[in-house]
Order: C-alpha cells, then structure tokens, then sequence
C-alpha cells in the first residue's frame, strides 16, 4: 500500500496495522479430544496523511484486495476496518 501511494504521489505519511485473531475448537475423537483452529481475523488499518477520500478510497480498495488478506480469507472470515487520520497539514478527521 505504502509503495502504491509513493507511485501516485500520494501524500502518505504512514501506516498502521493491527491484527488479531479468534481461535475455536472442534470436538473429535482421539486422546487430544479437541483441534484449534482459527475462526476469524481482525485488521485495523489506520492510514494518516491529508488524502483526498478519492485517495483514500484507493488505498481502502489495495487493502480489501492484498494477497496475504486474500490467503487468510480462504481459512476464516477478516473482520478489516481502515481509517484515515489527517496528517499535519489538514485538520484531524476519521473516515470509516
């Protein structure tokens, strides 16, 4: 995303992400009784710099598509959020 943004010459000034996951458990027979595996992800992205919401929109849609997501997304749901947060040169502002 940083690179796509660099190529644009977005005014990018950084991002942040934060992942988590959920881990469930199956019953099955054996002497362990129970397997793990995980049943959801959670990403939050927060994008700071004074984008336009077309830039910002951009870079949501590079997020919503980037292959290590889209590897993830095959063994459990992502719950992904992004936000922008203004950069120095803007006034302070969310977007979901």
């Amino acid at each position: 995303m940083g690179r796509y943004a660099h190529r644009k010459g977005y005014p990018l000034e950084s991002v942040e992400v934060k992942t988590s996951y959920d881990v469930g458990f199956d019953r099955v027979d054996g002497p362990m009784h129970s397997r793990a595996y995980l049943s959801q992800f959670r990403c939050e992205v927060e994008l700071k710099g004074p984008l336009t919401a077309q830039q910002f929109e951009e870079l949501k849609w590079i997020a919503d598509n980037c292959p290590m997501g889209n590897t993830l997304r095959r063994s459990a749901p992502i719950d992904q959020r992004v936000t922008l947060v203004s950069g120095k040169s803007s006034p302070e502002r969310k977007v979901d």
